[in-house]
């Protein structure tokens, strides 16, 4: 084959690849996890018919890929992505980090958010870890790693989402990690202890800071929680910069293969963060319905 005729094929292969721009596209999340594998089918059809072309999947399932430590398997979902690929329907890949499984967490506890009393949130919901964690960070390079070598070049993928609804339960973080990363991040923006103490106000209540290990992630006080607002606003932007360096660790590693595998960046990645998406999330909760500029990727 000519490196000319290799080059159609690839363009004709992202053709249906592609979200089509002359009409709404409509999409839902679907957990294959939850149903029985010989739902799965009929699901599909009847999300065809309703109209529905796209599909988000695997963004709580990370113990179907890794149920111990180092131990990855695909079945589950190579299954899954057979039915999608019988059926037409376009795919948005997950990262499946916005749930760390029970034997992560049991046996790297640092890597669980606290609260401001530094009191740990343990398993059992979703969202529980904090995102500067060196161990949490490998983690889910690793798993990111698995996912986009074993997935990213499957004819039925249009795009990767990245974690889910960074920030959504918990905004705060104040694990043990994150007082360390909020120092290192004062450090490299101030340089000085003098310029931190200038720009933060701290001559107000004889509040001047000495070392750099006295500086924290806002702490009980006894006016009610209260602190220094010149922290609180730079701890809204360390919270900020940290969820961008979690995001970027992953959508690097997805950036890695993709070029390995001669997708074109523009169409997965570029393509997707200048579209703008109507979203409707339907929970147990009320419908929200709200715009937002699509972030899948870091």
């Amino acid at each position: 084959v000519s490196h000319k005729e290799y080059i159609c094929k690839k363009e004709n292969e992202m053709k249906d690849r592609r979200l089509k721009m002359d009409h709404i596209t409509l999409g839902v999340c679907y957990y294959p996890e939850h149903w029985p594998e010989d739902m799965w089918q009929a699901d599909l059809q009847e999300m065809k018919r309703c109209g529905i072309e796209v599909i988000r999947i695997a963004e709580f399932a990370w113990n179907k890929f890794e149920p111990q430590e180092g131990v990855y398997t695909f079945d589950f979902f190579d299954r899954f992505m057979e039915v999608a690929e019988k059926k037409g329907m376009k795919v948005i890949f997950c990262t499946p980090t916005a749930t760390p499984p029970l034997w992560l967490t049991e046996k790297y506890p640092e890597v669980l958010n606290a609260d401001l009393d530094g009191n740990t949130y343990y398993h059992g919901t979703r969202r529980h870890y904090n995102l500067t964690s060196p161990v949490y960070r490998e983690f889910s390079r690793k798993i990111t790693e698995k996912l986009a070598e074993h997935y990213v070049n499957h004819p039925r993928i249009i795009g990767w989402q990245l974690d889910n609804e960074i920030n959504c339960e918990m905004d705060v973080y104040y694990s043990e990690s994150d007082h360390t990363a909020f120092r290192r991040y004062m450090k490299k923006k101030y340089e000085t202890l003098e310029r931190l103490n200038e720009a933060m106000g701290t001559g107000f209540w004889n509040q001047t800071y000495t070392d750099w290990e006295q500086v924290h992630l806002t702490r009980r006080t006894n006016t009610y929680g209260q602190t220094n607002p010149h922290f609180q606003l730079e701890e809204k932007r360390f919270i900020a910069a940290s969820a961008a360096e979690f995001f970027h660790i992953q959508s690097e590693v997805i950036r890695k293969w993709q070029k390995k595998y001669g997708r074109p960046e523009e169409d997965v990645v570029n393509w997707i963060n200048r579209t703008l998406l109507l979203l409707t999330i339907t929970l147990p909760l009320p419908m929200k319905i709200f715009w937002c500029r699509s972030r899948l990727m870091a």
